[in-house]
């Protein structure tokens, strides 16, 4: 085998242009493979970090009333249920959510972080690098409170100092205690820096509006399906105790991962991976049309080596060393570039907002299994490519090639013929993904978003109420800051909302007067946001009929309200809403019924496909808005247009917040075509590597049908000849060729149009509607294909009309 690796060098040594090109295409083929094989390992299968993960759990709400399948627990549902489970060694809780970090070594700063419950990390098998873990009595009803920082905030600000113990922090304006570090690297759930502790006081719990993702570690000898079934039944009976519906009528109980990982990024990996699978299959097709032509004209070399000895095997082994060869330097160089193509996508997912929703554990580095999936990508790819042409190198006729010269001795061209079948139906599906990933990209920003986006600056605040203990200490803040704010250089108009354009929070259930519903998750839902004057006229939001907020609507007037065109034509159809009223959250017997005084043109609160149909559960009508007065919140977010670079304006609006509040931190402080750019991230990225993955394969399938056809026009250069001498004219003869590569498109074309409407389904849930069956993409690709054929049939045919019929007759 050694000396068959060392000739096999040797030959292609001596034909460079043949071994740079194989070695090209399986490089493209395995790196692609590779770098997407890492991406899923980085997401599925990796193993977390924690102490016998495999044991541990999530457990959700599903509500199969309005098809709600992820719904987090209430803090007192969270509380009852751990009472009540029994196959669980404990049920533990977190939430994520802003902490205004005060008593740092510089300005207050927001970090993100998040409420655990006291066991939550015992059960996760982590424990604090320096100090102690929460305890019980740490989430007791009057408990001095405390917080556990991350290695990062420990370095970053008290430069690794041991004496951090002990020293006091203000969270969210309380004072708070640090009791430990966390080892270096641990952010859970996601990108947290700092860790408080759930409260476990049932009246608290009660008026809390948390919503918790619980998880626990299940008990010696229980499994998920028997974890299930108790959890069901807590449910159920916590239901029937209670006397009304909970948020979610079953218990879900799933792989821990499942609570991380969102469904939509999981789903487009796996079919990206496929994706590439596929192109690594063309890359080795095409390789093997390559040896086959290769060993082709190297038949009376066999023959030779076969009179001389050399058994069958030998003959096989001979050609599988040279494609182990080629297979092992492409491995090398696609490694490579995957290895490149992985750093970047690491930045790339932590700039994105896909990114920030990522455990903390999810790196595209590599591990040993990527060096195993490596090792076995090249043992893979050597088989496919060289098996075939091996075997048919095996079986060379020894008397027939010696005293014909080598001519046509390995055989005809068919094998070849039908490695491009395979090729263009494994084109077409690639072609059809990119071009259905394409077209929703684009599709995605042609969608109106009803909103201006230029020049906009954007920024949020977080009020407590250590701080800002009622609703008009929070409406003097705002009130404070709004004239300081458009008094900074070039703005023209400041707006203040609980919630701005592309944020997409605030949805909720709304009813109009006369409405009657079974069940409260059948109402209809609307995003709902309270906002002051200059909301409107900031995002360049036209008012249709009626009026805006002003002077008049206090938080002692009647409750008003403005909805978008699209909640009042799906509210009252037909008619006028002006003067119709509706309340948010129909649900709590406070919420006040509001007149509708204004109808303003759409805009989306949420991305491109808030509106679209995919169920009753989660569609939005349309959005309403509030005076700020009459629905002020503790988080706040402001929005202000400026004549020149909104950007440049950052350090002064945080000194002008500053000045009004010294402990108060600025964050998400951006452009608004920044939240737009990253609303479009996702859809560009699944674009950009799906054209990425199909333009390989059309260059791909295009040097195989190209390949296929020179060496079947290059054996037939005779019949050429022939058919010239007769009197063939050179356009039948280019006829000719086409009509032989075309068939082997058009069944290719054939398998492969029902296997891309298939795999396109797969895309459904990252894809604008509609997006898998447009015919124009199908269209598309049957029409570039069309095209490759052509000039992959036409160059070689050229070539042989150029032989002076005389030579070509004396060919042989």
């Amino acid at each position: 085998m050694i000396r068959d690796i060392r000739f096999a060098l040797r030959t292609l040594l001596r034909s460079p242009v043949y071994a740079v090109v194989a070695v090209l295409m399986l490089a493209a083929g395995i790196g692609l493979s590779i770098f997407m094989f890492g991406s899923l390992n980085a997401l599925a299968i990796k193993p977390l970090p924690f102490a016998q993960a495999d044991r541990l759990v999530g457990f959700v709400y599903t509500d199969s009333r309005a098809t709600q399948r992820n719904l987090a627990l209430p803090t007192l549902d969270w509380l009852d249920l751990r009472e009540r489970q029994r196959t669980l060694a404990s049920l533990e809780a977190y939430w994520v959510g802003t902490a205004n970090i005060g008593g740092l070594n510089g300005p207050p700063e927001r970090l993100s972080g998040a409420w655990l419950s006291a066991d939550a990390l015992a059960t996760l098998g982590v424990r604090p690098a320096l100090g102690r873990d929460f305890a019980a009595a740490d989430a007791a009803a009057g408990a001095e409170p405390v917080a556990l920082i991350s290695d990062r905030v420990w370095e970053l600000q008290y430069d690794r100092d041991p004496g951090v113990l002990g020293r006091s922090l203000r969270v969210n304006g309380t004072p708070t205690r640090i009791i430990g570090v966390m080892p270096p690297g641990f952010a859970f759930p996601s990108a947290e820096r700092i860790w408080m502790p759930i409260g476990t006081d049932r009246t608290a719990a009660a008026a809390s509006y948390a919503r918790l993702q619980t998880f626990g570690r299940l008990a010696d000898g229980v499994s998920v399906a028997q974890a299930q079934a108790d959890l069901d039944g807590a449910v159920t009976a916590l239901t029937a105790e209670r006397g009304e519906p909970l948020r979610g009528d079953r218990a879900k109980v799933r792989r821990f991962s499942e609570q991380f990982i969102p469904s939509q990024i999981l789903d487009a990996t796996q079919t990206m991976f496929i994706a590439v699978l596929l192109v690594l299959l063309i890359a080795c097709a095409n390789v093997a049309s390559l040896v086959v032509a290769r060993f082709a004209a190297r038949t009376r070399e066999l023959a030779l080596r076969a009179a001389l000895g050399a058994g069958r095997g030998r003959l096989i082994v001979q050609v599988l060393a040279e494609t182990f060869v080629i297979a092992l330097l492409a491995t090398a160089l696609g490694y490579a570039g995957a290895d490149f193509a992985s750093w970047f996508m690491s930045d790339a997912m932590v700039a994105s907002p896909s990114g920030s929703q990522l455990p903390y554990w999810v790196t595209f580095e590599v591990d040993p299994r990527d060096l195993v999936f490596t090792a076995g990508i090249a043992l893979v790819a050597t088989v496919l490519a060289g098996l075939a042409p091996a075997l048919r190198a095996g079986r060379v006729d020894v008397q027939t090639c010696l005293r014909q010269g080598g001519a046509g001795a390995i055989g005809g061209g068919r094998a070849g013929r039908w490695l491009v079948v395979g090729e263009v139906a494994l084109c077409v599906i690639l072609l059809v993904c990119a071009g259905v990933a394409i077209r929703s990209a684009l599709e995605a920003q042609r969608t109106p978003l009803g909103i201006r986006t230029d020049g906009v600056l954007t920024g949020r605040i977080a009020m407590f109420d250590a701080d800002y203990p009622d609703e008009a200490a929070r409406l003097r803040l705002v009130e404070a800051l709004q004239p300081r704010l458009a008094a900074l250089p070039g703005v023209t108009v400041v707006g203040f909302g609980t919630t701005l354009p592309l944020m997409g929070y605030g949805r909720d259930r709304y009813e109009r007067v006369g409405d009657a519903y079974a069940e409260d998750n059948q109402r209809p839902q609307a995003f709902a946001a309270g906002v002051t004057t200059g909301y409107f006229e900031t995002f360049g939001i036209a008012l249709r009929e009626g009026r805006l907020f002003d002077a008049r609507d206090t938080a002692a007037s009647p409750g008003v309200a403005v909805v978008s065109a699209r909640l009042a034509e799906r509210a009252w159809p037909g008619r006028s809403a002006i003067g119709e009223r509706l309340r948010m959250n129909p649900g709590d017997p406070a919420s006040p019924w509001l007149e509708v005084v204004g109808v303003v043109a759409d805009s989306v609160q949420a991305d491109y496909i808030e509106t679209s149909e995919t169920s009753s559960g989660n569609r939005s009508d349309g959005n309403v808005f509030r005076p700020l007065t009459q629905a002020p919140s503790n988080i706040v977010s402001f929005a202000l247009r400026a004549d020149g670079d909104a950007q440049a304006l950052g350090e002064a609006v945080r000194t002008a917040v500053t000045a009004v509040d010294a402990n108060l931190p600025v964050y998400w402080l951006r452009p608004m075509d920044a939240w737009r750019a990253a609303l479009m991230w996702g859809p560009d990225i699944l674009a950009n590597l799906f054209g990425a993955f199909a333009l390989f394969a059309l260059l791909l399938t295009a040097a195989g049908v190209y390949a296929v056809l020179a060496f079947e026009t290059t054996r037939r250069t005779r019949e050429i000849g022939v058919r010239r001498a007769l009197g063939a004219r050179a356009g039948t003869i280019v006829a000719m060729t086409l009509r032989r590569g075309g068939g082997q498109v058009a069944v290719g074309l054939l398998i492969g149009v029902p296997a891309a409407l298939g795999f396109a389904q797969l895309l459904g849930g990252v894809m604008m509607p509609g997006a898998q069956t447009d015919p124009r993409v199908y269209a598309a690709v049957v029409a570039v294909l069309a095209l490759v054929l052509v000039l992959a049939a036409v160059l070689p045919t050229r070539r042989a009309l150029r032989v002076d019929p005389l030579v070509a007759l004396r060919d042989e």
